[in-house]
């Protein structure tokens, strides 16, 4: 994306999808304005499940996905997307 130079090419990040392979904020960061559009879902992961569902995809606020250090992430690298 950086060796392209245009504001037409970024990345589309999908927080629950990646939120099963690692921390959502942390890769925010380092993407920075790379990011262009973000899909928003919630993702319960196993090893946050206390009251027998399953992991897999869930309503917004009742997964694993940090809500608020993601709201602060793309506040940091000015996401309003």
């Amino acid at each position: 994306m950086d060796e392209i130079n245009s504001t037409r090419v970024g990345s589309y990040f999908d927080l629950s999808n990646h939120r099963k392979y690692s921390y959502g904020p942390e890769w925010i960061r380092a993407m920075g304005t790379r990011i262009i559009k973000c899909d928003t879902k919630d993702y319960l992961l196993a090893k946050d499940v206390e009251d027998g569902r399953k992991e897999g995809f869930c309503d917004i606020g009742e997964g694993s996905v940090d809500w608020a250090g993601t709201r602060k992430a793309l506040a940091d690298i000015n996401y309003y997307g």
